[in-house]
């Protein structure tokens, strides 16, 4: 018998996976905080790239791990906007991610920037 098979007879109970250890139990943060300044100056770029691209498919994708994998590493990218205006923000509103829109507001990304078209992220819904 294999060692989780002694432990479901014997009544114990099986490991579904390595233990957590502390480090993973920390509330998710980025790597770095992203200043005021930052943040202004990355809105004020309105264009398509690897980034954008890039989040819009993890968001629309609904891929949280990857996302919150990207946004550790690179926290800046929460603030980048397609050439529309658009952004993370958006399009989460766009494909109801609550759970996208409430990590982004934990990065400082406003629900109350306009893209091109005059329309704020929730007036999307």
């Amino acid at each position: 018998r294999s060692e989780e098979q002694k432990k479901k007879v014997q009544g114990k109970p099986i490991s579904t996976g390595p233990d957590r250890s502390e480090e993973q139990r920390q509330p998710w943060k980025p790597n770095r905080d992203v200043g005021k300044d930052e943040i202004k100056k990355i809105n004020s770029i309105w264009e398509d790239n690897e980034e954008t691209t890039l989040l819009w498919r993890l968001i629309s994708n609904n891929d949280m791990k990857g996302l919150m994998t990207h946004l550790a590493h690179s926290p800046e990218d929460a603030h980048r906007r397609s050439s529309d205006g658009r952004g993370p923000m958006w399009w989460a509103h766009e494909h109801g991610r609550k759970n996208v829109i409430r990590v982004l507001k934990k990065l400082g990304v406003s629900s109350n920037l306009k893209d091109a078209s005059g329309m704020t992220p929730h007036e999307e819904l």
